[in-house]
This record gives structure tokens, sequence and C-alpha cells, in this order.
């Protein structure tokens, strides 16, 4: 937290809201920006793996979905809402930048993966790659 002291001339500007600062009766208070996790459930089906992320307040395109061969990243950003001449009591959700960087040990049908943003929750299917059957044959020699 910072002292700096704001203009108190005038009434106006004794409350202002800035993207990385809160003025409120002549004293600026800043926060930082800093990046949020948001909650996520990782479930295994038989079939498919389905990743679950609670992120309220966010656009469908504000989403960055990237598959490695050993994780999969989220990404993305909600937007902190700007209300003009209030002051802040309580100050607990996270905005900004966020990314999850979650491991994967399937191995994933890559052309078949789906994600849908619905309710606040993101959710992201990973359709299982069906395990190869190798058979195997038991070979006795005979004298």
């Amino acid at each position: 937290m910072s002292d700096e002291k704001f203009d108190t001339e005038k009434p106006k500007d004794r409350r202002r809201s800035t993207q990385n600062a809160w003025a409120v009766r002549g004293y600026l208070l800043t926060f930082p920006n800093r990046p949020f996790t948001p909650p996520t459930d990782i479930i295994e089906m038989e079939d498919r793996v389905v990743i679950l992320v609670e992120v309220a307040g966010m656009q469908s395109d504000s989403f960055k979905i990237a598959l490695y061969p050993q994780h999969i990243e989220i990404s993305g950003h909600r937007e902190r809402p700007n209300y003009p001449e209030a002051a802040y009591h309580q100050a607990e959700i996270g905005f900004g930048d966020f990314r999850l960087d979650l491991p994967m040990p399937w191995t994933i049908e890559r052309d078949d993966i789906s994600a849908s943003y619905e309710k606040g929750f993101l959710r992201v299917e990973l359709p299982r790659q069906v395990a190869r059957r190798v058979h195997i044959v038991d070979v006795h020699e005979t004298d």
C-alpha cells in the first residue's frame, strides 16, 4: 500500500478507480493485478477426460487452450469491472490474467477435442485414444 496523497481540492477526485489503484478519501491505495487460479476439476472416464474450470464473468472467446504431449494449458483474462466514484470495502474476486498448466498423462484424440463455456464453467472434453491391442502368441518349442 502507498500513502501517496491525491489532490483533495476537487470533490470528484476524492474517490476514483483506475486499473491498478484505488483512490479513497484523498489517499491512493494500490493493489497488484496479480494472476489468479480458478478452481479446476479433471475427471477421467473410460472414453474421455473432462476438464471443468469455474471462472465466471468471461466471454467464450476470452480463453486460449493449447494441448501438448504431456500437458494442457488453459489461459485467459478476466476484466475488472469499472465502478467510477465507488469505494471498495472488500475485494476478493480475482481479475486479470490466469494460466492453468495441467498434466495430461493420457493419449488424446486431438481431432475430436471440444470446449464450451456456459453458466460460469469452461468445459473441455478430450476424447481418449483407443488403446491398441497387440495379440501375443505364446510360442513353445516342441521336441
